[in-house]
This record gives structure tokens, sequence and C-alpha cells, in this order.
């Protein structure tokens, strides 16, 4: 099985363990270029997932439990780190913010960057889980 094809088994078989979870879960980062334009555009290093921050301790211990290993991350605060079957998964950790409450923000060292339009329209309840 080629690489991409390998990483497309692995965020699908993700995906499907948090949405039995019911854990909010978004594709981000290449692969969701990639969805969004219908076609694999490069390789990939990891698969990205955003997911709300307090949710984190659930994902780690849901996706631990199904053989996925912990990997070296330098930032904590931002983002979770796995690896699954050679796969790196990278996990953005998402926070609404406190300040301004129609705003999300990525935690960590970008925490107060504020995400745009679009963004929030995604990470509206009608836009979770659609496959």
């Amino acid at each position: 099985m080629s690489a991409p094809g390998r990483q497309l088994g692995h965020l699908k078989e993700t995906h499907n363990l948090l949405k039995a979870a019911r854990i909010p879960h978004w594709l981000a980062g290449g692969w969701a270029i990639d969805f969004l334009v219908g076609r694999v555009t490069r390789q990939h290093s990891d698969v990205d997932f955003a997911i709300w921050k307090e949710d984190w301790e659930r994902v780690e211990a849901l996706l631990l439990a199904h053989d996925f290993t912990l990997r070296a991350n330098e930032f904590p605060e931002e983002t979770g780190r796995l690896v699954h079957k050679g796969t790196n998964f990278e996990f953005y950790l998402l926070q609404k913010n406190a300040a301004r409450l129609s705003s999300l923000a990525v935690a960590g060292q970008i925490g107060h960057f504020p995400m745009t339009a679009g963004i929030k329209q995604a990470a509206s309840e009608d836009f979770l889980y659609r496959s």
C-alpha cells in the first residue's frame, strides 16, 4: 500500500474512533486541503486534526488504548502528538477565547491569534462529523 493510502486508512480509523466516542474533531493541515480539492496534492509527513483543548485527555486515553503511542512534543500546550503504525498524528488544541466568546483560538504560544470567520463557520455544530 502506498504511503498516502496508508495514511488515509489511519486517518479514517482515527476519525471513526473519535466519532464513536462523540469527541468533536476537524481535519486540518495538508490532508484537509486535499479533501477540499478532491485529490492528493503532495506527500504528507503527518495527519492533523483540530480538537477542543479540554478534550485532549479523552482523545489521548482513547487512542493510546488503540495502539497509538506518544511522540516527542515540544509544545504540549498547543498540540498533542501521537504515532499509529508509522503514521504521525498532530492534534491542534483549540479553546474558546474567554475575552471574545464569538471567537476561537489555538492554545499556547499563538493562543491570541484569532481564527478567521471561515474557520469559525467550520467549527459550528452543523459541520461536525461529516465524512
